[in-house]
């Protein structure tokens, strides 16, 4: 496949661990078939678009041309065959380790029961020694509760008496503080109906003494009422004497200054209306409304005629 004139190394990486499985090709230094970088396998299992690719590549570099690395391939027989060695290599691992593990497995267990056995003979002893001393704790036990139910049930006798004795003083002592609670309470109930009684007397003599006031002072204000009366018709009566006085001077002085002017001569006749008639004492005296200022108007009224 590769001409004469083309140097093409073929070789393999299985001297070391890390280049297990790899298949290189290189044309001039230039790598064009590589199992590790694009899983090209094996070149003649390989399929013939990719062995026509390693053609060209070296038709290419024959003719002093650029070329690369084919593209990578979906199959590979050395990744096939590694994969193959890898499933059986686990498939044996697995079987050796479920090997190991059974036997260890069986060996713990055989331990297990023999370790178990040995602790379930050491909880049996033990069981026995606690049963047995629990039997002698129970008995001793019940022993003491039976001596205890005895000491018990004589101190509850001593009890019971001494709280008979107890009881039968304090009935005694509260029937005496119950008697003397009820005399302090009939005192008591008669010393508040003493203070109601005195309490109402005193209510009543108060009342009494309010009418009592009440009263004088009624007849006190009828008696200033009675004297304001008295006072007023005094003060009327005298008042109305002062002005029948004043009108009878008045009457007196009228018929004196008549008389006076009967007895003066004819010729001054003339002028005694006009001096002995002031129209003002008529309608002085007209205007008093009583019998002496209407005596006056009609003696007046004679003169005049």
């Amino acid at each position: 496949m590769f001409p004469d004139k083309l140097k093409v190394t073929i070789f393999s990486l299985d001297n070391e661990p890390t280049n297990a499985d790899a298949f290189e090709i290189t044309a001039k230094g230039i790598l064009i078939h590589s199992q590790k970088k694009r899983n090209h396998g094996y070149l003649d299992s390989a399929p013939d678009e990719h062995r026509a690719g390693i053609k060209n590549c070296i038709e290419l570099a024959l003719a002093g041309k650029s070329f690369a690395m084919v593209p990578e391939t979906e199959y590979s027989q050395i990744a096939d065959e590694t994969k193959k060695k890898d499933d059986e290599k686990k498939a044996r691992d697995d079987e050796a380790n479920a090997k190991v593990e059974a036997k260890k497995k069986a060996t713990e267990q055989a331990e297990a029961a023999k370790q178990k056995a040995a602790e379930d003979a050491e909880q049996k002893k033990k069981a026995e020694a606690e049963a047995k001393k629990k039997q002698a704790a129970d008995a001793k036990k019940k022993k003491a509760q039976e001596a205890a139910k005895k000491k018990a049930e004589e101190e509850a006798k001593k009890a019971a008496e001494v709280a008979a004795v107890a009881a039968a003083e304090e009935s005694a002592k509260k029937a005496e503080e119950e008697a003397l609670a009820a005399k302090k309470a009939e005192e008591e109930a008669a010393a508040v109906k003493q203070a109601e009684e005195e309490a109402a007397a005193a209510k009543k003599a108060e009342e009494e003494a309010a009418a009592a006031n009440k009263a004088e002072e009624e007849a006190l204000a009828a008696k200033q009422e009675e004297a304001a009366a008295a006072k007023k018709v005094e003060e009327e009566a005298a008042a109305k004497i002062l002005e029948e006085e004043a009108i009878s001077k008045a009457v007196a002085a009228k018929v004196a200054v008549q008389t006076a002017a009967d007895s003066t001569p004819s010729f001054l006749g003339l002028f005694s209306f006009a001096w002995c008639r002031p129209p003002t004492d008529v309608a002085k005296f007209d205007a008093a409304g009583d019998e002496q200022g209407q005596l006056v108007g009609e003696d007046d009224a004679a003169m005049g005629a």
